[in-house]
């Protein structure tokens, strides 16, 4: 292989739980501001029959509650610490 190519080949064979992202303070606000932007977006379009259909459903908002909020727990052998379990560790 050429090395431009052993450059793109290598980054994508690592663990995906091992890949960190780093953000500079500027690109930062930007991706905050473009997920506000989304958010807003998906709250313009929704309306009261979106809200009665949800409230016909417990069930199922609750499993997604419940799933969102579930805590990390990775078990005594694990190596890695991923920073959700890091952080919650902390706070808890």
């Amino acid at each position: 292989m050429t090395p431009l190519l052993t450059d793109l080949v290598v980054p994508l064979t690592t663990d995906v739980d091992d890949i960190t992202i780093v953000f500079n303070e500027s690109s930062l606000t930007v991706l905050k501001i473009v997920i506000g932007l989304i958010l807003f977006g998906i709250a313009l379009d929704t309306d009261v029959e979106d809200f009665k259909r949800a409230a016909r459903r417990p069930g199922t908002i609750a499993i997604g509650v419940a799933a969102s909020s579930s805590r990390c727990r990775p078990s005594p052998s694990c190596s890695r610490s991923c920073s959700t379990c890091v952080a919650r560790s902390h706070s808890a």
